[in-house]
């Protein structure tokens, strides 16, 4: 009987376990999640909020470094939720990440800041490592903003539709 109980409990805490380990974790997800440079524009506008925009190409090793290695090691700093993120591959939208780069070298970071916060656009050019893009996120989203000053980005380039 004590070894039927033992067997079932060891089941039971076997599949638990399994069960608990194929949930989303939230250790697992990045610090930096990346959505389309148009739906980015628009929830930076709506929400006042800096816009991060990582323009890159996939022929370029120091871009493929800053998107598989650096950018994913940045740590979880809950000031990195006050920005949204976008990126931009320079071969598919050539136009705007031009327009972006200023025609620049590969990779960038450029952060633009809400309309009517006193803040300015800020550039990293090159590959960095996780340290100092990290202090420059930081420089870049702990810019106050004044949600009733802020009633739309000015200076980004793109598509605002």
């Amino acid at each position: 009987m004590f070894l039927e109980i033992v067997t079932s409990l060891a089941a039971a805490i076997s599949v638990v376990l399994a069960a608990d380990s194929a949930l989303p974790n939230a250790a697992d997800k990045p610090a930096v999640s990346f959505v389309s440079y148009k739906d980015a524009y628009r929830r930076a506008q709506e929400e006042h909020l800096p816009l991060v925009v990582f323009v890159g190409a996939e022929w370029c090793p120091a871009c493929r470094k800053m998107e598989e290695t650096v950018i994913p090691s940045l740590p979880k700093s809950p000031i990195l939720r006050n920005g949204v993120f976008a990126r931009v591959d320079y071969d598919q939208d050539t136009k705007l990440a031009r327009a972006i780069t200023g025609g620049g070298a590969l990779p960038q970071v450029v952060i633009f800041p809400p309309q009517g916060s006193g803040g300015k656009l800020r550039r990293v050019i090159g590959a960095q490592p996780v340290e100092r893009l990290f202090r420059f996120l930081q420089d870049g989203l702990s810019v106050k903003r004044d949600p009733a000053e802020a009633t739309a980005m000015g200076g980004v380039p793109g598509r605002a539709s």
